[in-house]
Formats: structure tokens, C-alpha cells, sequence
């Protein structure tokens, strides 16, 4: 697999948000093969992506966090 994530944190006093994203290309193929009569499933899988928000407050040096996505 390869791909490319992008984002963006801002800040408002102690308040951090953002998102992240990312798109992936995949080279992953399997085959299932069933009960008789041999009947075969081929599955692939060439690109997928994901997307997150992130909600954060500023502590000082720690910056605890919540995300939530989609994928």
C-alpha cells in the first residue's frame, strides 16, 4: 500500500481543531474458494481513503484530544 495524507490544525486560545484525510493505493487480492460445485469469489481491493476531525484543548506542553472519522 501507498498514499498521501494531508491536514490542518488551527488554534483559538486554548482550543485546537482540525481534520486529516488520506487516500491509499492498494495491490491486495485474495480468492475464496467455496463448497462444491467449486464455485470461486475473487475480491479486490485498489484505492480507499479515510477522513477525520479533530477536537483538542491545549495543557500546557499536553494536548489531549478526541477524533472521530469515516473510512
Amino acid at each position: 500500500m501507498a498514499g498521501l495524507t494531508f491536514g490542518y490544525n488551527a488554534q483559538s486560545g486554548s482550543m485546537v481543531y482540525g481534520f486529516e484525510a488520506d487516500i491509499d493505493a492498494a495491490w491486495m487480492k485474495t480468492t475464496n474458494w467455496g463448497a462444491p460445485p467449486c464455485v470461486t469469489c475473487e475480491l479486490q481491493l485498489r484505492y480507499f481513503g479515510t477522513a477525520r476531525v479533530r477536537l483538542g484543548y491545549a495543557l500546557d506542553k499536553a494536548l489531549p484530544y478526541l477524533t472521530a472519522g469515516l473510512a
